[in-house]
């Protein structure tokens, strides 16, 4: 009887009926994908921290159809600046990170999937995303494309008794720290804005322990000196209740020898570059890592440091505004260090997922010691 109808009918019905049935098919079916748990802001007005919800069935990632990639399942990530900051830029922060979306860049976990030759499934890896995307690391699930940004936990970690949360501090900070300093020589004189921070601790271990500095001068509040003279500090600057430009004269004339490289983690005294030819010699290089926020105005005023700081008749040091890389070799590198006790990580707090929007908070005032720790994998047995 359907043949019939469908022998007595022109080809442009039979096309009219083949779209209906089409249509009604997707209109009715049900098309599931996996899911998984995730923490995801749905906007950032009025900050990141203040929209965050944990929700249950957000899609799972997939691996790509080309290119190399794994799916990490999650078991700690830690914060960072950028994890808020590119979100929360009015007009380009939805633009290119549109909610909902998953904060977090930092991770380790254990390889779920992948079609990456060198890894398999169960292997323990760590790492961290290039930029802040639509789907970070403080979900169930993380995915990692290329392999840039994804390294193998060291051999002989578990023998240690390692605190795998310690890995989840090296993916941005740590690279960070080590790129901000491959131009420092040994017997260099450095300077570290910021030492406490996650990348300060960083920067002051590998400035003077594998770099061989031969002094280093760092700021935090004097809560943090003990910390930082641990790590390696030689002398500290109280910011709270000194001019810091000032002490930095005083530093120098007194050593009888300006600094070879300086290192700002902080970023928010534009007189710290315009008056560093008082304590960083012609010769030497200033490293911009820290931003207050990354505006216009603060894309402006780096752009100047750059331009001016290259002009022949300034007698200016180097100035470089640091992007960080992913890599690989690097991040193994770290991990090695960790392993062999090269380098500590500082874990300033140690949160659930559900206190994640805390950890945020604790971050954007500036006053974290360390890095800030998110167990993910936790929230699974609370369940």
């Amino acid at each position: 009887m359907i043949a019939e109808k469908f022998a007595e009918m022109s080809d442009s019905e039979i096309m009219i009926v083949r779209i209906h049935l089409f249509s009604s098919y997707f209109s009715t079916a049900k098309v599931t994908c996996p899911a998984m748990f995730a923490l995801r802001y749905a906007s950032a007005k009025g900050g990141v921290e203040n929209n965050l919800a944990l929700e249950q069935k957000v899609d799972k990632p997939v691996l790509p159809g080309a290119g190399p990639a794994a799916l990490v399942k999650v078991l700690h990530s830690s914060l960072n600046p950028q994890d808020y900051k590119l979100p929360e830029l009015p007009f380009l922060g939805p633009s290119t990170i549109p909610p909902p979306a998953i904060p977090g860049t930092d991770y380790v976990g254990r390889i779920h999937e992948t079609n990456i030759p060198e890894l398999e499934q169960g292997d323990l890896v760590f790492g961290t995303l290039d930029l802040p995307t639509k789907y970070g690391s403080l979900a169930e699930y993380v995915l990692i494309k290329g392999t840039d940004g994804i390294a193998k936990l060291p051999k002989g970690f578990e023998e240690s008794r390692i605190d795998l949360q310690l890995f989840a501090c090296l993916g941005t900070a740590g690279l960070t720290a080590l790129q901000s300093l491959e131009s420092q020589t040994s017997g260099a004189q450095v300077f570290i804005n910021g030492g406490s921070g996650g990348t300060g601790t960083f920067c002051i271990q590998i400035a003077k322990n594998i770099n061989g500095a031969a002094r280093i001068v760092t700021t935090c509040s004097a809560k943090n000196f003990a910390l930082v003279k641990e790590l390696g500090a030689d002398e500290v600057i109280d910011y709270a209740q000194v001019n810091v430009v000032e002490s930095l004269r005083a530093v120098t004339q007194l050593a009888g020898r300006k600094f070879d490289l300086v290192v700002d983690n902080v970023g928010n005294s534009p007189d710290l570059y315009w008056q560093s030819h008082s304590f960083l010699h012609e010769g030497g290089h200033f490293i911009q890592i820290g931003a207050p926020n990354l505006n216009l105005g603060y894309a402006f005023a780096t752009a100047r440091k750059l331009m001016w700081s290259r002009l022949p008749w300034t007698a200016r040091a180097k100035f470089s505004a640091m992007v960080v890389k992913t890599n690989n070799e690097q991040l193994e590198t770290l991990g090695r260090w960790i392993a062999e006790g090269k380098l500590k990580a500082v874990i300033g707090g140690r949160y659930s997922l559900g206190e994640a929007a805390q950890a945020f908070a604790v971050l954007k005032s500036g006053k974290a010691r360390g890095k800030l720790v998110i167990d993910v994998a936790g929230y699974l047995s609370l369940e």
